[in-house]
């Protein structure tokens, strides 16, 4: 009994000693010029004890800043409910950044705080800007049923 706990022990430090992170060797250092108005690279390690995949990088937060007109564009979609889906799809294809479907609701989330759009606005946009045939339906003056 005693020995296989003991064994145990050895076998969950072994694991552990596995599981240690250890940091990547590569770096860039960066100088600026003689004139001030740029950044040299002094030197450079680009070997990794990692694998390394550009798919990944395309989704770091720097790389999905997205232009502030698409930005506004999908807020106006969102606010709409217009598929997440499909206006990921059609920024990607305009921006060509890889976005999130959670990019998108932060998005929205943003909008919604900010200011409420009403039926005309709506309306508006949606013959304006998309060239959509809009109808609504009243049943009085003082209800709107949606």
């Amino acid at each position: 009994m005693d020995n296989v706990s003991e064994n145990k022990k050895i076998i969950s430090k072994v694991i552990r000693t596995f599981k240690k992170k250890i940091p990547c060797p590569a770096f860039v250092a960066l100088r600026v010029s003689q004139n001030g108005k740029f950044l040299e690279v002094k030197s450079l390690n680009n070997n990794h004890n990692h694998k390394t995949r550009k798919a990944l990088s395309e989704f770091f937060p720097q790389q999905r800043k997205w232009p502030y007109e698409n930005r506004e564009e999908a807020k106006m979609l969102l606010m709409l409910d217009a598929n997440k889906k499909r206006v990921r799809e059609k920024l990607e294809k305009d921006t060509s950044l890889k976005l999130t479907l959670k990019d998108l609701s932060n998005s929205k989330q943003s909008a919604t705080n900010k200011a409420l759009i009403g039926i005309d606005q709506c309306v508006d946009i949606l013959k304006n800007k998309y060239d959509c045939e809009v109808s609504i339906l009243k049943e009085c003056l003082s209800k709107f049923p949606g």
